[in-house]
């Protein structure tokens, strides 16, 4: 490519372009940049600190609009009102319109000083790629590539090879369509966002249309082959040339548009019949140019409500109140030589396929008019619809997308109302049970073992886990928070699984030692536990942390499936936790059908690792369906899938808690001794010192009474003189065998003497009033 000059054509359309988006014309107003804190008194009238964009915005009185220095890497200054009747930040975010990136002036002067525009578009390619954008950079990026389209039609004139000509232009057609597919990916929604609703309409009827430039200029030139397609991941571009003598009709996409890209499943479809174009053909042929957007539809949102249908009975009949119009289709264009709102003799079939299927009715076909920058019905109409798909005709070429109401009746927000009850209640539940179990484990005194430290890890990590997806899954306004607490449900949902698959290697270690005591491990456990979750949540977000946190939930973004950061991991845990446990399974029954090769303590320890294998694996099995549920709930979204999470979320609680504490027979000796031990709990729930440390002096038995045995002083057994029991103490009819002979002196100076067991009983003192008879 050669150096190219500006004409003055150009600095005129570029000047226009930069009026539109307002960039140099906007009116300062006035702002304080740092408001004194107002007296407690006072602060009913100003709009409250925030952190937004990583800018702190100080207190500022309602109807003024604060003003801040751009973040860093940008310059410019950004912009917040403060609304009034109540204070309040207008806008979910601040306008950061004129915050433009450093390398944005470095591309103007370059393609003012004449260099290549092919490749400047390629190195912009490469930015909007890999670089976080500003609200400011979205603008300029379209003036830019405004400037290099602009610059490429007044060079390729000049260019007498067709071959060489047709060249230049798709290397640009395909630097223009990835610049404006990186525009529209979602870690850029953010860059939108600090643009306001008017300009985000402004800017992506500009993108669309310097599309259209580019493929048109390549269209024009193209006398290689008959048809050309190209797919970036958020718009599919096809040129054709079709010969009106020899096709029907021409239909986009064809195959051969979408196979092996990500456009495969793609559902809408334009229908053109070639008797429409018999008007527009030259010599027979004619060129159409068809394209396809992703996400567009959500920066060109209603202004204003379309005029409702009066034909429409869905009010009427269904009951259906507080309905919002949005754009519930792709964009989906097709234009013929060049030329928008074509009048075709037959009119055109468009079949758009619904983003949203619930709760939406009334649908109209609609196009983007880029003059008046509104979506407008004229000359399209409904032909039929169903809960998926909307079938549209028109009389001529354009943009087409689908309007349509969502609307919610009575019916609805009461399953809502009984949906977030439930879900908050089972949650809830879940949280309790955790905690309790973490609590005994902790405090309980004398227990000890690896296994204990291991299920107190357990049941701390799924109780954070919990706290961390009730309170942030729906902190979608802040995109830093929003990412910090998807990452933290990734580490601790991570640091869960992985401490399940150590307590199977445990249990392994332990059948493997066969049952002997070993050496703890606790402190290597801890090191792999919470060590390599953070390695994994570490390399996924330098990897991609825009992949943090999508529109709806804080979570993994699934539609990338940047979700399997988590999965892969998790289920690889969960795969080689079961493999352990089941060779456990299998060693323990070997070991136990040679019993004679071991001890015979072994067959109970044998008994009790078969046990705590299937606690173990019912526990795996309980974790695994719970959150499996809850990512089938963030993908879905539906009232199922919250029904399911909650059960299973309180389902494994409860099971914990069970295992854990109840069924764990260390954790009941160690809590009930603790339990006794208490010093403040009230004397009938804890055992007497004094109780424990003095012997009874007789057992009594079912009215009968026994001397028990008492330590003996220089060979001699003997005990003093024993306090008569009254009726009250009285027990369960036994036998005692004495152990030795000792004389016991009673209260009437009788003594009663005592064999090597023999059966010694005694009648109540029901029975006698004056002592004991034999």
């Amino acid at each position: 490519m050669g150096e190219f000059s500006s004409s003055t054509g150009l600095l005129d359309r570029t000047s226009t372009l930069k009026t539109v988006f307002h960039l140099h014309t906007e009116t300062t107003p006035t702002f304080h940049n740092w408001q004194p804190s107002p007296s407690f008194s006072e602060r009913e009238e100003f709009c409250a600190p925030t952190m937004a964009r990583n800018i702190l915005w100080n207190w500022t009185r309602q109807g003024e609009v604060a003003v801040q220095q751009c973040p860093g890497g940008s310059t410019g200054r950004s912009r917040w009102q403060c609304g009034s009747s109540p204070p309040r930040w207008v806008g979910s975010f601040p306008d950061l319109s004129n915050c433009q990136s450093t390398w944005v002036e470095s591309l103007k002067r370059r393609i003012n000083g004449g260099d290549s525009v092919v490749g400047i578009a390629a190195e912009l390619a490469v930015i909007t790629r890999t670089k976080p954008l500003f609200g400011g950079d979205i603008t300029q990026t379209l003036v830019i590539l405004h400037r290099l389209v602009s610059k490429l039609e007044d060079r390729v004139q000049e260019i007498t090879d067709d071959k060489q000509r047709y060249q230049v232009i798709r290397e640009m057609l395909q630097s223009v369509q990835e610049v404006s597919s990186n525009l529209l990916e979602e870690f850029q929604n953010q860059s939108w966002l600090d643009l306001p609703v008017s300009q985000q309409r402004l800017a992506t009827s500009a993108l669309i249309q310097r599309l259209e430039q580019i493929t048109w200029l390549l269209a024009d030139s193209q006398s290689y082959g008959r048809r050309f397609s190209r797919a970036e991941s958020n718009i599919l571009v096809s040129i054709r040339l079709v010969e009106t003598w020899a096709a029907s009709v021409v239909y986009f996409p064809v195959p051969e548009d979408v196979e092996g890209t990500r456009w495969y499943r793609m559902e809408d479809s334009i229908l053109l019949p070639a008797a429409a174009l018999l008007g527009s053909a030259l010599n027979g042929v004619v060129k159409v140019v068809f394209v396809a957007y992703n996400r567009v539809e959500e920066f060109l949102s209603l202004e204003i409500n379309l005029p409702v249908d009066m034909g429409s009975t869905v009010s009427s009949v269904t009951g259906l109140t507080n309905s919002t119009q949005v754009i519930n289709s792709r964009l989906i264009s097709a234009s013929v030589d060049n030329f928008r709102m074509v009048k075709l003799h037959q009119p055109v079939t468009v079949t758009l396929r619904h983003l949203q299927e619930e709760n939406m009715s009334n649908p109209r076909c609609v196009f983007w008019d880029f003059d008046s920058r509104q979506w407008s019905t004229k000359g399209c109409w409904l032909r039929k619809t169903n809960t998926t798909h909307t079938v549209c005709s028109c009389n001529h070429l354009t943009n087409f997308a689908l309007v349509m109401e969502v609307t919610v009746n009575q019916a609805k927000r009461t399953e809502n109302v009984a949906v977030r009850i439930i879900f908050t209640v089972g949650c809830a539940l879940a949280l309790f049970f955790l905690l309790v179990t973490f609590v005994i484990l902790q405090f309980v005194r004398n227990l000890q073992g690896v296994r204990s430290t291991i299920h107190k890890n357990i049941s701390l990590c799924l109780f954070l886990a919990e706290a961390v997806f009730i309170g942030g899954i729906d902190q979608i306004n802040n995109r830093i928070l929003c990412g910090v607490v998807a990452g933290l449900l990734h580490y601790f949902l991570l640091v869960v699984f992985v401490w399940m698959f150590l307590e199977s290697f445990q249990l392994f270690l332990m059948v493997m030692k066969t049952f002997k005591a070993e050496k703890s491990r606790w402190k290597w456990y801890c090191f792999l536990g919470y060590g390599f979750p953070v390695v994994v949540v570490g390399v996924s977000a330098i990897v991609d942390p825009y992949s943090y946190g999508t529109m709806s939930f804080c979570w993994l973004k699934m539609k990338n499936y940047y979700v399997f950061s988590f999965v892969g991991p998790a289920l690889a845990f969960v795969v080689v936790c079961v493999f352990f446990l089941v060779l456990i399974l299998c060693q323990v029954c070997y070991k136990v059908q040679n019993a004679h090769t071991i001890k015979n303590k072994e067959p109970t320890k044998a008994s009790n690792v078969r046990i705590w294998c299937r606690e173990a694996l019912l526990i795996v099995l309980v974790t695994s369906l719970t959150w499996g549920s809850a990512l089938w709930f963030l993908f879905e979204g539906t009232s199922l899938t919250a029904y399911v999470f909650a059960v299973l979320n309180c389902l494994q609680g409860v099971i914990i808690f069970i295992i854990f504490c109840i069924r764990d027979l260390e954790v009941r000796k160690a809590f009930w001794k603790t339990h006794h031990q208490v010093d403040w709990l009230p004397k009938c729930c804890r055992k007497s010192k004094t109780q424990d440390s003095q012997p009874s002096l007789y057992v009594h038995t079912n009215g009968l009474m026994t001397a028990a045995p008492v330590p003996s002083i220089s060979g001699q057994h003997s005990v003093g003189s024993p306090v008569l029991p009254t009726p009250t103490s009285v027990t369960s009819l036994s036998s005692v065998t004495t152990p030795t002979m000792e004389v016991i002196e009673g209260p009437s100076n009788v003594g009663y003497q005592v064999n090597h067991h023999e059966f010694y009983h005694t009648r109540s003192p029901i029975y006698s009033h004056g002592g004991f008879t034999n």
